[in-house]
């Protein structure tokens, strides 16, 4: 995982100042129905120190596409 900026990003919950973070991983083998694969999945974070969490995840995976994923609330605790 690599930190490549630090940016504001707006999600449901708010907007924060947050850590965008890229991490790539590869996929390969053999399917089910016998079929190779191989490929390479990206997934960028963004870290919000404010919120003490991770407040979006978007994953690039050509088998299956873009999922993004966003903070809808949060509440701190001490």
């Amino acid at each position: 995982m690599e930190v490549v900026a630090h940016e504001r990003v707006a999600v449901p919950a708010g907007e924060f100042e947050a850590f965008k973070m890229v991490s790539k991983g590869r996929l390969s083998g053999t399917s089910p129905i016998n079929s190779q694969y191989d490929a390479v999945v990206t997934t960028t974070y963004w870290y919000a120190a404010a919120a003490r969490a991770i407040v979006k995840s978007v994953t690039q995976n050509p088998y299956l596409g873009v999922s993004t994923v966003e903070m809808v609330a949060y509440q701190l605790r001490p």
